[in-house]
């Protein structure tokens, strides 16, 4: 397994950061890092692309939550695409699946953002 790889592009006003590999304790904070980092220019949003996760562990869970709240909590949204079968199964055990915004491909997802 790779152990974390993070890419951020931007679609339009939209930026897409993609993870790919493992998602754990040891740096569940470079993930949060990334998306904040993205968050300073995205006045409505981030999405993060998460087909590439192969592995995730309560840490990362939660960096997904704590990031939620935060853009919630400015009015912002993150959104989900193409979750991983790990991301979606950590997701479904633990019962947060339904807190998240999640979208089939990237375009939808930047859609959820800006509301376009």
């Amino acid at each position: 397994m790779e152990r974390l790889k993070i890419d951020t592009e931007w679609e339009g006003q939209v930026p897409l950061v993609s993870v790919a590999g493992e998602v754990d304790m040891a740096n569940a904070g470079d993930l949060v890092r990334a998306v904040e980092e993205a968050a300073r220019d995205a006045p409505q949003g981030v999405v993060l692309v998460l087909s590439g996760v192969e592995f995730m562990d309560s840490s990362g869970l939660g960096a997904l939550a704590g990031l939620h709240q935060a853009l919630d909590q400015q009015q912002r949204k993150l959104v989900l695409a193409t979750p991983s079968v790990a991301v979606h199964r950590i997701l479904d055990l633990t019962g947060t699946l339904g807190r998240f915004l999640i979208a089939p491909d990237t375009a939808a997802a930047a859609e959820m953002v800006t509301g376009e």
